[in-house]
């Protein structure tokens, strides 16, 4: 006894009232538990809610966000009418035709062999160029296959239209030539000609 007086120790025991009342005690400790839980509960679904809600709110920015780019990356893809409809694509397109037609003559003309290959190579030349070009012209006009801004359609038809200018009057002055070439030769074979008979 000595030893447990020297102990300063606080001791808890059961009251009177919980060791008559052990059942009653019980009852009143687990509603005690059962208010703190579903009260624990209710902030639970609170703080569940308010971090949902905050996902939702991020989600639907960042989905706003992605719509945004979305439409303006397709929209890049679309050819607006102003591109479509510009003077230089008509003008281009009227330069293939010209081209065309300016080789279809050159065919019919009279050339010897060498001058044929000559001709020819130069024609295969040109006309692959000019394909690329009308290529390059289709691709720009068609909806979904280039993702460019209307600026950029505007400079590259620019080029392009600049590029179709160039060829056909390239071939109109290449068929002058020809043509000055041909009417060379007739002349001077119609000259060995006249001096042929008058030296018989």
């Amino acid at each position: 006894m000595v030893v447990l007086l020297g102990w300063n120790v606080e001791l808890k025991a059961q009251t009177y009232a919980e060791w008559f009342r052990q059942k009653k005690t019980q009852r009143s400790y687990l509603l005690q538990q059962l208010v703190a839980l579903r009260t624990y509960g209710s902030q639970l679904k609170k703080g569940y809610q308010r971090v949902s809600q905050g996902w939702q709110t991020v989600k639907g920015f960042t989905q706003g966000e992605f719509d945004v780019h979305r439409l303006y990356l397709n929209g890049l893809k679309l050819v607006s009418p102003m591109v479509a409809k510009d003077p230089r694509v008509a003008e281009s397109l009227e330069a293939i035709i010209s081209i065309r037609l300016q080789w279809a003559e050159l065919e019919k003309l009279e050339l010897n062999a060498q001058h044929r290959s000559y001709v020819e190579q130069v024609r295969a030349n040109l006309m692959q160029a000019c394909e690329q070009d009308l290529s390059a012209l289709e691709s720009l006009l068609a909806n979904g296959k280039l993702e460019m801004t209307d600026e950029q359609r505007f400079r590259r038809l620019d080029r392009l239209h600049a590029s179709l200018k160039d060829k056909a009057a390239f071939t109109r002055d290449f068929s002058a030539q020809v043509r000055l070439l041909v009417r060379g030769v007739q002349l001077s074979q119609k000259e060995i000609n006249q001096m042929r008979r008058l030296h018989e």
